[in-house]
């Protein structure tokens, strides 16, 4: 949904680290604190449930996690403790 049609998104796992990077859309600067909270959406074309969602299961498992825009993408990255 935010990738370009035919990028590629990229998978990488590091010894306690997972992150996934796409080619796309930036999050807007101003916003990419919000984008965990329940019924945001940057794009305001979804119910804004998912990163929210994902954000619980997150902390329920004791883990970090954030966003960073990258030159011409997105990276989300999901931290455990070692």
């Amino acid at each position: 949904k935010h990738a370009f049609i035919n990028s590629t998104i990229k998978i990488k796992i590091k010894e306690n680290e997972f992150s996934i990077e796409n080619k796309g859309k930036q999050i807007d600067e101003n916003r990419i604190d919000t984008i965990w909270e329940s019924f945001v959406s940057d794009d305001q074309k979804g119910t804004g449930l998912g990163l929210a969602i994902v954000r619980n299961i997150l902390e329920l498992h004791e883990m970090s996690y954030g966003v960073y825009n990258l030159q011409g993408g997105v990276e989300f990255y999901f931290r455990w403790k070692k």
